[in-house]
């Protein structure tokens, strides 16, 4: 089974497949609760790629050495700015 699995690119179970699983044996979805669930994976996702913006503005500071400061700082800035309540709360 867990070969088949892996076959399908499946790698682990989280919050919103076990509503979803819920409601496939209930015969009926609860819609809060697969709401609930959905809006945490999509904050989970948002905040993976607030994440990676935030690290790819100080890569361009740590991987280069072009006279381009005021460029790299604004775009930190813009990044943080737009990203920050993920940051903070990783």
């Amino acid at each position: 089974m867990t070969s088949l699995l892996e076959a399908y690119g499946y790698t682990w179970t989280d919050d919103l497949d076990l509503v979803l699983m819920d409601g496939v044996c209930a015969g009926y979805f609860d819609p809060e609760r697969v709401k609930n669930a959905a809006q945490r994976v999509h904050e989970r996702v948002v905040a993976t790629k607030a994440d990676g913006s935030f690290e790819d503005a100080w890569r361009r500071y740590h991987d280069s050495f072009d006279n381009n400061q005021d460029e790299v700082l604004d775009e930190i800035r813009q990044s943080f700015l737009k990203n920050v309540k993920y940051i903070v709360s990783g």
